[in-house]
């Protein structure tokens, strides 16, 4: 982690001990996986602090079934004919 990355992961985690509510992150959701928009320093903190949920806003978002976004491949509904 960078200097200035360590900075502002030490200022969240102050907000956080202090009591003060942190504010929502964004995420995209696909399927089952969530990708972190604005607020990894915010996730990186909770998950520090063994925190299982935080405050989110989400975007859904539909892909056809056949992009396996996690393993990230297409199925065969790509395939050459």
């Amino acid at each position: 982690m960078d200097e200035t990355s360590r900075e502002r992961w030490c200022r969240v985690a102050g907000v956080l001990y202090s009591g003060r509510d942190l504010p929502p992150v964004d995420v995209y959701k696909i399927g089952e996986a969530y990708f972190v928009i604005d607020g990894n320093h915010r996730v990186s903190v909770m998950r520090h602090n063994k925190q299982e949920y935080i405050e989110a806003h989400v975007i859904e978002l539909d892909t056809p079934d056949c992009i396996d976004l996690l393993a990230g491949e297409l199925n065969t509904c790509f395939s050459e004919n």
